[in-house]
């Protein structure tokens, strides 16, 4: 029995970064429908349908409506935020919003690639520690 490759659409503002992440899920053998700036989306992502939506955040800007938007948009798309840093997401938004993993870009795009796919294999989401740091 033959199984379609999962799709996923980047969204993020840095070229190179997507172009890298684009290549390490078309090695894991997913299908790369696009990489899309942010302010594209939202229309992108109700038209393609994508199975992941993997979403670099600027950590400076309040995203909670926007990512309720997506949510709307594509509501059985599994969601995995990319954050320059993830303590700043708001847990209780991120779990609202059935976020699926938040994870730090500085990780190589190798180490995301893998990680959304042991996400979604294992049924697993990623969110940031609510444990205070001493």
């Amino acid at each position: 029995m033959f199984v379609k490759p999962l799709k996923v659409l980047l969204c993020g503002d840095t070229l190179l970064y997507n172009q890298d992440l684009a290549a390490a899920f078309e090695n894991i053998s997913y299908e790369v429908l696009g990489e899309v700036p942010a302010n594209d989306l939202m229309f992108e992502a109700s038209i393609l349908q994508p199975d992941i939506v993997v979403w670099q955040l600027d950590d400076r800007k309040k995203y909670s409506s926007s990512l309720k938007e997506l949510r709307f948009c594509c509501p059985s798309s599994y969601l995995f935020i990319l954050s320059d840093n993830p303590a700043h997401m708001d847990i209780c938004t991120m779990f609202d919003l059935a976020i699926t993993a938040c994870l730090p870009t500085f990780l190589p795009a190798v180490q995301i690639a893998n990680a959304v796919d042991l996400s979604i294999d294992a049924g697993l989401i990623c969110l940031r520690d609510e444990a205070p740091s001493y």
